[in-house]
């Protein structure tokens, strides 16, 4: 089984290959996770040219209707605010607004944030989207926390970049499966919860 995944690789990529090697494996298969773009990832798995999708929030289905998600989540993801200024964002996305804002191109998790911002962009990456910040183009950024990684690096580590808390958003994510192999989903989420159960999957995050 090859699915695709907008994540870079990194702390939550090396989870949840972990995770979907292993359940797999119990379902007689072998698993495969690529990283792509996130639009082309999600072109990808919907179209059937790679099995299915990895790490996206609840919802997509209904925009990707080839798309069936596997009800049991692989984790619960934190989306955090980060800014160069003195922001506060103690009511969350309301706190948005006035602000320019930017995130990582078709991430679903903060496309809510288009609606408070008083401007949205979307960018390729994590590197870009710290450069954007850094050359005053929003206020704020949005990612999840495998963007701290970049922060220290020597371009970012001493231009002071912070972390706005609390969390802006916390979402469970989940696997999706194209329709072909509709008749996976079941055993697949059933797999998931057993290796909750039986201690692996606590082993692998860890």
């Amino acid at each position: 089984m090859v699915f695709s995944t907008q994540v870079q690789k990194g702390v939550y990529y090396k989870h949840v290959s972990l995770i979907l090697s292993e359940a797999f494996r119990r379902l007689g298969y072998r698993f495969q996770l690529e990283s792509y773009p996130s639009k082309r990832a999600l072109k990808n798995s919907n179209s059937g040219a790679v099995d299915g999708e990895a790490l996206r929030v609840a919802g997509i289905e209904k925009t990707y209707t080839n798309l069936i998600r596997v009800p049991e989540a692989l984790l619960t993801g934190e989306g955090y605010a980060y800014s160069t200024k003195e922001i506060e964002i103690p009511n969350g996305w309301e706190d948005l607004r006035g602000h320019r804002v930017a995130a990582i191109r078709g991430l679903w998790a903060f496309k809510k944030a288009a609606r408070y911002a008083a401007q949205f962009y979307e960018v390729d990456s994590q590197t870009s989207l710290l450069r954007f910040l850094l050359k005053g183009r929003a206020d704020i950024i949005l990612d999840g926390p495998a963007i701290d990684r970049f922060l220290v690096k020597e371009e970012f580590r001493t231009k002071g970049i912070r972390k706005l808390k609390p969390a802006l958003t916390s979402l469970p994510f989940y696997a999706y499966l194209n329709c072909k192999h509709e008749a996976l989903v079941i055993p697949l989420a059933k797999t998931l919860q057993e290796m909750k159960l039986d201690g692996t999957y606590a082993s692998i995050m860890k």
